[in-house]
C-alpha cells in the first residue's frame, strides 16, 4: 500500500504538470453517486482539496448523495500521441520484438525494463494467479456542453467521462473475463441505465 501511495502521488504531480489542450489533460467537476451518504474521503482526500458532499435537492442528479470534487480527465488518445512525439523529439527509438520467454527480456542490454505485457505476462513470467478483468465500452458523439464526469447513479459499475472525441460510457467489471467480444446485453443496460440517470436531470 505504501507503494501505490507513493506512486499516486508521483502520478499526480506528473500529470498535474501536463495540464492543457497540447497533452488532452483538463480539470473537470466529478459527481460520485450513490443512494446513501458515502461517509469519509479516503487516503488521498489531500489530492482533491475541492470536495463537497451534496445531499439530495443540492445537485441536478435527483434523490443520490453526490460527492462533488474537482480532478483531472486524461484524453489517451492526445496523450499518447504527445508522449510519443516528446520521446522522439527527445532521442528515443522504437524497436518492435516478440519475447518468447523470460530469458529473452533478461538478455536485453537495458538496465530499466517496464513491464507492459497485460496478460501476456502470466506466461512470459509464469504467473499463474494473474487474472484478467474485462470491461466494455460506450462511445456516443462528442458534447462540448458536457463539461462534468459521474461515477454511479445505476445498477452496476457505471461512469460517463466526456472527451473532446467521444462521450466514453461504462458499466462493466468482469473478474476473469478472457473475451475480447463486445456483449450486446451489456451495451444495451449501459445505454439503459445511463438513460435513466439522465431522465432525471435537472
Amino acid at each position: 500500500m505504501s507503494q501505490l501511495e507513493w506512486a499516486a502521488r508521483v502520478s499526480h504531480h506528473a500529470y498535474t504538470n501536463l495540464g492543457g489542450a497540447d497533452y488532452g489533460v483538463r480539470w473537470l467537476e466529478l459527481y460520485e453517486l450513490a443512494d446513501e451518504p458515502q461517509g469519509a474521503a479516503g487516503e488521498f482526500a489531500d489530492l482533491f482539496p475541492y470536495t463537497e458532499d451534496l445531499e439530495p435537492g443540492r445537485h441536478p442528479f435527483g434523490a443520490f448523495y453526490a460527492r462533488r470534487s474537482v480532478t483531472m480527465r486524461i484524453e489517451p488518445a492526445i496523450l499518447l500521441r504527445r508522449l510519443v512525439q516528446d520521446f522522439q523529439m527527445a532521442g528515443g527509438t522504437f524497436v518492435v520484438r516478440n519475447f518468447a520467454n523470460l530469458s529473452e527480456v533478461l538478455a536485453l542490454r537495458e538496465s530499466t525494463i517496464f513491464n507492459c505485457t497485460g496478460l501476456g505476462a502470466a506466461a512470459l513470467f509464469g504467473d499463474a494467479e494473474l487474472t484478467p478483468a474485462k470491461g466494455q465500452l460506450v462511445f456516443l458523439p462528442p458534447d462540448p456542453a458536457v463539461d462534468y464526469m459521474t461515477i454511479g447513479g445505476g445498477k452496476g459499475l457505471l461512469y460517463m467521462f466526456p472527451r473532446t472525441d467521444v462521450v466514453l460510457l461504462d458499466g462493466t467489471f468482469k473478474l476473469g473475463g478472457y473475451s475480447m467480444q463486445p456483449e450486446p446485453d451489456e451495451t444495451e443496460r449501459i445505454v439503459t441505465e445511463h438513460q435513466r440517470l439522465f431522465s432525471r436531470f435537472g
